[in-house]
């Protein structure tokens, strides 16, 4: 039944234009087939306790606080127990998620800059100065947002 769920709930963020998608294994599957793959990072960041359940009270109260905040224009903040932990735990992944790109991206600048016949050093700077750009070009367009 999970399967089955799982790619009708897929096919649903698909038409509404969503990127992410469900999966239906365990956490540990999930784990060991990124392993398997060779995918560390992933193998990583699924490395953790599963996420708590809200329930569907709690789920109804943290959407509704959601879209206040979203009309407002504040942040959002969770009004229950369980939303206080579940959101914790999905900024502590999306936080883990951009880390990762910074760190691949930073990775990608070095060995550019390597394979240009830049020395450790310079080429190590260079990435490190193109992460700091890319950040001060990101929080420009948050702030115009």
């Amino acid at each position: 039944m999970r399967p089955g769920w799982a790619e009708l709930e897929n096919r649903a963020l698909e038409r509404v234009g969503e990127v992410e998608r469900v999966d239906h294994r365990s956490l540990k599957k999930q784990r060991k087939a990124a392993q398997e793959r060779g995918d560390d990072l992933k193998a990583e960041e699924l490395d953790r306790d599963p996420e708590l359940k809200l329930g569907p009270a709690a789920n109804s109260m943290e959407r509704r606080e959601k879209a206040a905040a979203e009309r407002e224009g504040r942040a959002y903040m969770p009004v229950t127990e369980r939303g206080a932990v579940v959101h914790a735990a999905r900024q502590a992944r999306a936080a883990f998620r951009e880390m990762r790109e910074r760190l691949d991206i930073a990775r990608e600048t070095y060995g550019a800059e390597r394979e240009a016949g830049q020395g450790r050093v310079s080429a190590g700077l260079a990435a490190l100065s193109g992460d700091i750009e890319r950040s001060q070009r990101r929080a420009w367009v948050r702030r115009c947002a």
